[in-house]
């Protein structure tokens, strides 16, 4: 459910019934083009191999999946948690 609600609208491509990363509706221009992972289960392409802590740490704190902060990645955090 809360993927539905929360997740899906982004990650999930118009073509495919994965959330396996598509770009970033609505994007301001100044922006460029930004593309959302892929969520899937998928243990080498989507986020399968990781454990629910890091996917969690990822969420939180904008890191990618090195685990280093990835600036446009807390950009779209702190857009996606903001009120307008």
């Amino acid at each position: 459910m809360i993927f539905h609600a929360a997740c899906e609208a982004c990650h999930r491509g118009a073509m495919s019934g994965l959330a396996a990363g598509a770009p970033l509706p609505d994007a301001p221009d100044w922006l460029g083009t930004l593309h959302l992972a892929n969520i899937t289960g998928d243990r080498n392409a989507g986020i399968g191999a990781l454990g629910d802590a890091v996917v969690a740490r990822m969420i939180r704190y904008g890191l990618n999946r090195d685990g280093a902060w990835d600036p446009c990645r807390a950009i779209r955090s702190a857009m996606r948690t903001s009120r307008p």
